[in-house]
């Protein structure tokens, strides 16, 4: 599959990165603690999701690495490495712009389905429907008041509180 040429350089390269990081814990004498206590079957490893979080991340930092060669080594090396098959360099671009335009669409979807959802303004359902709560008695030794529905004749007073009235210009009076 490889270049035997390659493939050579990689035992090698290999190799020498194994006896630089033998010798190098072997100069550092790392000490590690005795533990006090005998570790209970909790403390003793990661959790499944701990592993699956590292496996992911690697997995994401590998694909990125592989997207960047791709995308920026020019095929003249890649043929000379080995590397032949690949898809062409049109996906590089493309499949970043699919993603974004596909979120952008999903967001958009998802907008629009809930408007579709949605009562029209005309409807009593947006009024008052089987899951109102209507306002509890009026106490004063709450500091918060428990969650409820606003009547209707409320909003519609601290809205609109002075839209039909006029004032007028000469005199300071409402009519």
């Amino acid at each position: 599959m490889f270049n035997p040429d390659v493939e050579f350089l990689f035992c090698c390269y290999l190799n020498l990165i194994i006896s630089y990081l033998s010798s190098w814990t072997m100069e550092c004498q790392i000490v590690r603690p005795v533990p006090t206590a005998p570790l209970s079957e909790e403390d003793s490893g990661a959790n499944s999701a701990e592993a699956y979080g590292f496996v992911g991340w690697i997995s994401s930092a590998i694909a990125y690495v592989i997207y960047i060669v791709w995308a920026f080594v020019p095929e003249a090396y890649l043929h000379q490495v080995g590397v032949t098959y690949y898809p062409s360099k049109f996906w590089a671009v493309a499949l970043p712009a699919h993603l974004c335009v596909t979120v952008i669409f999903v967001f958009w979807i998802y907008e629009s389905l809930n408007m579709m959802s949605a009562h029209p303004p005309t409807s009593l359902s947006t009024i008052r429907d089987k899951h109102t709560r209507p306002p509890p008695p009026r106490r004063f030794d709450d500091c918060v008041p428990s969650i409820y529905d606003i009547p209707i004749h409320e909003v519609s007073k601290t809205l609109y509180r002075y839209s039909r009235v006029k004032k007028h210009s000469c005199m300071n009076t409402y009519y």
